[in-house]
């Protein structure tokens, strides 16, 4: 796992200030750090990004942030009683980018 302290979050103008921040900060350093990572959804379909984040306009032309985070469960937590965001596999153990403190 991308080890975390409240002091890795970026601070000043750039501070996590709501849970949505804080959801799009964590997606973008996953991102950075798994660029290759990959799972097939469907047998037969192509592989897609574990990690996805990106934003655009929709059809109602709204501006968007999407953030996508798709994680294996770690299978020593199965069966135990644990919150879903406990039973997370580490997707790797790089550290948190610089550019994103």
């Amino acid at each position: 796992m991308t080890a975390f302290s409240t002091s890795d979050l970026p601070t000043g103008d750039r501070a996590c200030t709501t849970v949505e921040q804080v959801v799009a900060w964590g997606t973008e350093v996953l991102r950075v750090n798994n660029p290759t990572e990959k799972f097939v959804r469907v047998a037969g379909n192509p592989a897609e990004n574990r990690v996805q984040f990106g934003n655009g306009v929709d059809s109602d032309n709204t501006q968007n942030v999407q953030c996508v985070c798709v994680f294996k469960e770690d299978p020593t937590t199965v069966g135990l009683s644990l919150p879903a965001w406990k039973t997370v596999a580490a997707l790797n153990s790089a550290p948190i980018p610089t550019a994103l403190k």
